[in-house]
C-alpha cells in the first residue's frame, strides 16, 4: 500500500486541509520518525488548531502495544473536538 503513496503530492496539498487534524505519534517508532508530525503543522492552516500527541517509548504499533491508551487518546481528541475550549 504505502509504494503507491505520494508524498510530495500530500505535502503539496496540507496547506489547503480544512479538516482538524491530530497527529499521534510514538516516539520510539523507527517506521514513521515523530519528527515528520513536526514538519507537518508548519504548512497547515493556523485556524485549524491541529494538535501532535506523542506516546513516550511506544513504537510504530502503539495501537496495538497499548491499545487501551490508544482509545483513550482517541477519546479525548474526539471530546475536545465536540467541546473546544
Amino acid at each position: 500500500m504505502m509504494a503507491q503513496w505520494d508524498l510530495h503530492a500530500l505535502a503539496e496539498r496540507l496547506p489547503r486541509l480544512r479538516v482538524p487534524l491530530d497527529l499521534i505519534v510514538a516516539t520510539g517508532d523507527k517506521t514513521v520518525r515523530p519528527e515528520q508530525a513536526e514538519q507537518v503543522l508548519p504548512r497547515l492552516d493556523p485556524s485549524l488548531q491541529a494538535s501532535i500527541s506523542k506516546f513516550e517509548g511506544l513504537g510504530h504499533l502503539s495501537h496495538e502495544e497499548q491499545p487501551a491508551r490508544t482509545t483513550e487518546l482517541l477519546l479525548a481528541l474526539y471530546h475536545r473536538r465536540l467541546s473546544p475550549a
